[in-house]
């Protein structure tokens, strides 16, 4: 009775051990995109909206253009591009990626 207690526990910390990875504790992470080991951001949306911007048939017209992205869908845009043409392009590309629910643009022309 006393080893199926003691294989018991071992296979709780095994588990635990493997599942670290899945729910946090990293001390490296950034600490103003969580709270108390919550994420707050969105890696996923924000990566979708980076690789569509860097996919365009001028890409260096959007590569300053820097994008966060909370757990609710709201996406800032921020940097700098060189005509209002290219900052309305780049909240378009962000308002038509799945999982957005609105595109704050802080992105400033500078010709």
């Amino acid at each position: 009775m006393e080893r199926n207690a003691m294989t018991a526990k071992g296979l709780a910390a095994v588990i635990a051990i493997a599942l670290i990875p899945l729910f946090g504790c990293d001390s490296t992470s950034d600490t103003r995109n969580s709270i108390k080991g919550i994420r707050t951001d969105d890696p996923v949306i924000t990566m979708k909206i980076e690789t569509r911007l860097a996919a365009q048939e001028n890409p260096g017209a959007l590569t300053n253009v820097h994008v966060r992205t909370d757990i609710d869908g709201n996406v800032v845009l921020t940097g700098k591009v060189k005509s209002h043409k290219d900052a309305d392009r780049a909240v378009e590309i962000a308002r038509d990626t799945s999982g957005v629910r609105s595109v704050t643009s802080e992105i400033q022309v500078e010709p």
